[in-house]
């Protein structure tokens, strides 16, 4: 039994007290990954979230992934989503602190514990902005379907005949250009579900020669090698490294980085792209352009959420 403390703190200005915050658990009982408020409260994740799981591999390494952002904490255990909680009263009172890695001791008949750690990476999120508000579409320009949800997603759903991708006014397109970036975004598709993130667009009219498009399609059930047309390939330029497509209606989260010529993509946890756009079919697209998000016709029914995008200046 462990934990990661994140945004947590102590009693007094030492590290002698004792800690108090939200803790995402490490431990064999199927509760892994879940967030607890270490004396603050109890758990965080709702009870009716709590599903006991078997993510977590006895005796052997594991890779956990925390994003907390806002009055969002999300956590992935070896690549697969464990707990998505937003609470704004409680992550309130806990909005920044420090991270620890948890001695349980010896108490009640347990521990005392060996935990070994290693590749402890941190990404600071303090500079992203949020593109979708999860309120409305402000921000953004499209004349498709697309609607927000209460789950702080937004749903493309194709009006009935609203076919083919050829349709770039139906797009969701960002109001404004972007030049060097980190761009973060997750969603997720429907059995056979087709879409893509567009960038560096410099005409909505004509997207896809005048911009760049990552693949999202449901390539989960796809066996051997994948093409630049499959999950996480970058159209007519290169082919993801490894086919990491998440099961229908499972969320996929991608990472786009541009700077410069270089384009790195990360889909769910692994780096699958890393290429040099001025040495292969984008050489001539423009360095700065809109963002755009796929409407793929019917019955291509994507839910995207927690669009964030940090600009890289130089």
């Amino acid at each position: 039994n462990s934990g990661v403390q994140i945004r947590s703190q102590t009693v007094g200005d030492t590290l002698e007290g004792r800690v108090n915050g939200p803790q995402v658990e490490i431990s064999l009982d199927g509760m892994a990954g879940y967030v607890y408020g270490e004396a603050a409260g109890g758990w965080m994740t709702p009870d009716v979230d709590r599903t006991p799981h078997k993510l977590f591999n006895d005796g052997k390494w594991n890779a956990y992934h925390v994003v907390a952002f806002g009055n969002n904490i999300q956590v992935w255990i070896n690549g697969e989503p464990v707990s998505d909680v937003t609470h704004e009263e409680r992550f309130e009172s806990h909005p920044k602190g420090f991270i620890g890695l948890q001695v349980h001791g010896i108490g009640a008949g347990q521990g005392p514990f060996e935990v070994r750690w290693r590749n402890l990476k941190l990404r600071d999120l303090t500079e992203f902005k949020t593109l979708y508000n999860a309120k409305d579409l402000k921000g953004w320009k499209t004349t498709g379907n697309w609607i927000p949800q209460k789950d702080r997603s937004v749903l493309i759903q194709p009006r009935k005949g609203e076919q083919g991708w050829q349709r770039y006014d139906a797009y969701l397109w960002s109001e404004k250009k972007y030049k060097d970036f980190v761009l973060d975004v997750e969603y997720a598709y429907p059995p056979g579900g087709n879409s893509g993130v567009y960038f560096r667009v410099g005409d909505r009219d004509d997207p896809v020669k005048q911009g760049i498009e990552a693949q999202i399609l449901d390539s989960s059930k796809k066996e051997g090698p994948v093409s630049a047309h499959d999950h996480g390939g970058i159209i007519g330029t290169a082919a993801a490294s490894a086919n990491m497509s998440r099961l229908p209606n499972q969320w996929n989260r991608m990472v786009i980085t541009c700077v410069g010529s270089h384009l790195q993509v990360e889909l769910n946890g692994e780096q699958i792209i890393d290429v040099q756009l001025d040495e292969g079919a984008m050489k001539d697209r423009p360095l700065e352009g809109y963002i755009g998000l796929q409407d793929h016709g019917e019955p291509n029914n994507i839910k995207f959420r927690d669009i964030r995008i940090r600009e890289l200046k130089h």
